[in-house]
């Protein structure tokens, strides 16, 4: 047994390696400060104004630890400011060039997209991507602004797929709603900070990547993404998946899209199951982003004291019964495979581990 867990911290700091880049990034929790995830966990969630006292203090936490985080870590607000500058260098160079404008959130999502390392060749390429799909989407529907933002960034995800591969095209789409998601929680005053920005993306993101239980396993998720990213979400997936279906014009790619009943075309169209199906699928939160909280967890270790056994086990009972609650790690932990849900079914694999980890 102990092989066994042994071989899977392994695995575990592995994958920690692998997320940890060179420059140090915050750690939004440690054994002196409540987790922000912990934040959400009130004694009466029913009540409106608990919830939003509860995402208020979260996001002074999160600014609160970026701040305190820059202040003793020069090195990383360096990096950062070396990132943004290599871009600014460019765009004084190339004025001439008919790039767009960047608004704030083109500005933070283009700081993120050299965070999560696109070169700066590529980052102003996907710029021009954007500036493609923008111009085609407005020309092809003038008076209908639903589905020339549904055609907008259908063609965009689309373009970038095949000019920088499915994975990049991931990572650009997905910055663009992170930095919606920052400018609308924290605001745009900030958007030249970017330290700041990635600091508060992985604040964002640790609240959304977790499950954290009842009423709602999806509430933090919710409360970082609104129906208008959802919608950007499920349509700039589906023109990631559109590529190599035949289509040499992506309008007609488009259409076509359309007609299968893969899109959806306004943000009132957006539905539990469409919100339900981006969360389930991790879509929002690609490879290159950095997981710390929670890619320490050991699947199973649901009391998180480093070992996987039956204590965890009777646990798990106790807290399915109603009869007590967990931690956010330790839902986490418990949701042994991974759909979204914690169940029998996470017992079983549970049991069946210890099983085989006994007879070895």
């Amino acid at each position: 047994m102990k092989t066994k867990i042994c071989l899977v911290m392994l695995i575990v700091a592995a994958l920690i390696v692998n997320y940890i880049p060179v420059i140090a990034q915050p750690t939004f929790t440690d054994n002196n400060r409540t987790p922000i995830t912990e934040l959400f966990e009130l004694p009466d969630f029913s009540v409106i104004n608990s919830r939003e006292e509860a995402w208020a203090n979260v996001l002074h936490e999160i600014d609160r630890i970026a701040w305190e985080f820059m202040a003793n870590n020069p090195e990383f607000v360096a990096y950062a400011e070396n990132l943004s500058a290599e871009d600014d260098e460019v765009a004084e160079r190339t004025r001439f060039l008919p790039l767009p404008q960047l608004s704030p959130d083109m500005h933070m999502a283009r700081d993120l997209n050299a965070a999560d390392g696109m070169n700066l060749v590529n980052r102003t390429l996907n710029l021009e991507l954007g500036r493609q799909a923008t111009d085609r989407a407005t020309s092809v529907y003038p008076n209908d602004l639903c589905r020339q933002d549904t055609l907008r960034h259908f063609m965009w995800s689309r373009l970038a797929a095949q000019t920088f591969g499915a994975q990049s095209a991931r990572m650009v789409t997905n910055n663009h709603e992170w930095a919606n998601a920052i400018g609308a929680h924290f605001g745009r005053q900030d958007y030249r900070n970017t330290a700041l920005t990635i600091l508060r993306r992985q604040g964002l993101f640790e609240i959304a990547w977790v499950q954290l239980g009842e009423p709602d396993e999806s509430m933090g998720f919710k409360y970082v993404f609104d129906d208008d990213n959802i919608h950007d979400f499920w349509n700039n997936r589906a023109g990631i998946n559109s590529v190599g279906d035949g289509f040499t014009d992506p309008v007609d790619a488009f259409r076509e899209a359309e007609s299968q009943g893969n899109l959806i075309m306004s943000d009132n169209d957006v539905t539990e199951d469409n919100t339900m199906d981006i969360f389930n699928s991790r879509w929002p939160f690609h490879s290159s982003m950095y997981i710390p909280y929670f890619s320490s967890v050991i699947p199973g270790d649901v009391n998180d004291d480093g070992v996987v056994n039956i204590t965890d086990v009777l646990i798990l009972f106790q807290y399915l019964n109603g009869h007590i609650t967990l931690t956010s790690r330790g839902r986490y932990a418990a949701d042994v495979n991974r759909d979204g849900r914690v169940g029998v079914e996470d017992i079983l694999l549970i049991l069946e581990y210890l099983n085989t980890s006994t007879q070895r």
